[in-house]
């Protein structure tokens, strides 16, 4: 597998593979490294990669004590173009399973080309087969050196929501389409939310106004004149004559 541009993925593993098959003296035992690999492409793009190599117990004790250092083995996979960045790289020894385990992550390993996301696949690695259950492609890989073949069966897991995919052979790229992202309701729904308090508000206003203008106009009440007002009024009247 490859990233675009030309730095290929396929380079690492060979870097690994070199760095595995050099670690041992010339006269070490000659027998085949077997590896399992998987990678994981994450929606964005970025690929999680984990090679376990599982030799014979005689060339895993004779990596164990001619590797002293694994961060020098990882050292290796820093790549020299900018193009492609790897991180997260860590290495483990498991003396119980004899295996030795490299973890990397690639970033922008799949590219995104507008309308779907492809990752190449170089020649001489070999399409398998496609599980379309779990969207996982099945690959071969191998590299031959001095002490016999590092090889083994990469196995490219792609994203849950991934549809349309697949592998095409007359162009080495494994193709697959990503549903476009969804937007956020949160701000629509405030937006309804503030519409409706609007109306309400609107509503009760309207309905205050209509029930002022249909209130009966007040009845002006005549004044009731008190008896002490009543009799200096005739008095008034008769000194007015």
């Amino acid at each position: 597998m490859r990233h675009s541009g030309g730095y290929l993925l396929q380079v690492l593993l060979a870097l690994v593979c070199l760095s595995l098959i050099l670690a041992v003296p010339a006269n070490g035992v000659a027998d085949d490294i077997p590896f399992d690999a998987n990678f994981t492409a994450a929606p964005n793009g970025d690929v999680a990669v984990v090679y376990k190599f599982t030799p014979s117990m005689a060339v895993y004790q004779q990596l164990r004590d001619s590797i002293s250092n694994l961060y020098l083995l990882m050292r290796g996979l820093a790549p020299a173009r900018a193009e492609i960045e790897v991180v997260d790289k860590k290495a483990d020894w498991d003396d119980s399973k004899r295996t030795l385990t490299l973890s990397f992550k690639i970033l922008g390993q799949a590219r995104n080309m507008g309308n779907r996301w492809e990752i190449d696949i170089l020649p001489g690695v070999d399409f398998i087969n496609c599980n379309d259950a779990t969207r996982t492609l099945f690959f071969n890989e191998e590299s031959t050196g001095p002490l016999g073949q590092v090889r083994g069966v990469t196995k490219l897991h792609l994203p849950a929501s991934a549809r349309d995919f697949g592998y095409d052979d007359s162009r080495r790229v494994v193709k697959y389409v990503m549903p476009a992202p969804q937007k956020s309701s949160t701000g629509s729904t405030f937006l309804v939310i503030a519409a409706l308090a609007l109306l309400v508000v609107g509503a009760l206003l309207t309905i205050a106004s209509f029930l002022r203008k249909a209130a009966p106009a007040s009845v002006p009440v005549a004044s009731v004149p008190l008896p002490m007002e009543e009799a200096s009024q005739k008095l008034l009247d008769h000194d007015d004559k």
